[in-house]
């Protein structure tokens, strides 16, 4: 059987649904969007770590979300605090 899970982000606004995983089943040649997600503008660019955290960056000046995976669905947003966000005593 070679069905692969993925998570996909697109091109869309905070208001879309713009964050999605997705199923690719090879064998029955089928492909289905399991969960979606609203509220992230423009999650473009994607990387899931080995600790089950998916980093998304986007295009906007927010930039970066952190989310916690289980099971391959999002739990729910982590705190994540960006280079221009810093305050002079966290450096």
């Amino acid at each position: 059987m070679k069905i692969f899970r993925f998570f996909v982000g697109t091109h869309a606004s905070a208001g879309q649904d713009s964050l999605c995983l997705c199923e690719a089943d090879f064998q029955a040649m089928t492909f289905a969007e399991l969960h979606s997600m609203q509220g992230i503008s423009e999650p473009t660019y994607l990387a899931l770590s080995p600790g089950k955290i998916l980093y998304t960056f986007g295009k906007t000046a927010a930039g970066v979300s952190v989310y916690a995976i289980r099971d391959q669905v999002v739990l729910n947003s982590l705190p994540c605090v960006t280079a221009a966000e810093r305050s002079p005593s966290m450096t």
